[in-house]
């Protein structure tokens, strides 16, 4: 049976990546195929955008389990809470928005729960920074991800769901950059429900569809990066811990030093 390590090694080279590769594969289509149908052309936007808004909710959840996988609620390890985690709840977005606060590595760091920058230049062997750059890339990737979650008043964000379920519509047909969604709601206290009912458009041409597979990609590298960040404390606590039997410390640091998955 897999263990958590290796669940985090698979991770970080299969679906880490995957959104990213997906959206890439669906913009090279839209960027070479000169001969693309306008239905197709709808389609890999409306793909690209779903892709994207996901990626930024796997970054929510990720930031959130990691900071609290050492906590002792329901003794669950870091690949439980992620199976159990919500990445649209507003603890998950909040912890984000907090973390797109912080400015220094090692506020990130503490945040996060992780061992000092000190330690983890001792475990990865380089100095401290070379890493501090490695860490402030994940702050940068955290602060695109609010910012594009945020763009047009959460737009993106807002018809996410209406994208995934086929609910767009051309609001031009001889304009294929222009998308219209209906965003419908119904507001008000129980009893005296009412209908907000609005459309809005979303201008997706060729740029901006690069632009989307680019933050995509800095969101796959910043998960990534927080992989390696945990793996190198789990390495840490396995090392110290004196109350570890001798077998387990060697089959854990082993789990830790093996480049393949088996």
């Amino acid at each position: 049976m897999i263990n958590t390590i290796q669940f985090l090694k698979n991770y970080d080279i299969f679906a880490s990546q995957a959104r990213y590769y997906t959206a890439k594969l669906f913009l090279d289509e839209l960027q070479n195929n000169k001969d693309l149908k306008p239905n197709n052309q709808k389609l890999i936007k409306l793909r690209i955008i779903e892709e994207f808004v996901s990626a930024t909710e796997d970054l929510a959840l990720w930031l959130l389990v990691v900071s609290k996988r050492h906590q002792k609620s329901l003794d669950l390890d870091i690949w439980e809470r992620l199976l159990l985690a919500e990445a649209t709840t507003e603890e998950a977005k909040n912890f984000m928005a907090s973390m797109g606060k912080l400015r220094s590595p090692d506020s990130v760091l503490k945040k996060l729960d992780i061992v000092s920058n000190k330690t983890l230049s001792k475990i990865f062997g380089v100095n401290e920074t070379e890493l501090s750059e490695s860490i402030e890339y994940i702050i940068k990737a955290i602060k695109t991800t609010i910012k594009n979650r945020e763009v047009s008043n959460g737009v993106l964000i807002r018809a996410h769901n209406k994208i995934k379920h086929g609910m767009a519509v051309y609001l031009d047909g001889k304009d294929m950059d222009n998308l219209l969604i209906r965003d419908l709601r119904l507001v008000g206290a129980a009893k005296h429900k009412r209908r907000r009912n609005r459309f809005f458009e979303i201008k997706f041409d060729v740029e901006r569809a690069e632009k989307l597979v680019g933050s995509i990609l800095a969101i796959s590298h910043a998960v990534r990066g927080l992989i390696c960040l945990v793996q190198a404390d789990f390495r840490y606590h396995i090392t110290t811990d004196k109350k570890m039997r001798k077998k387990t410390r060697e089959y854990w640091l082993g789990e830790l030093d093996k480049t393949d998955l088996e």
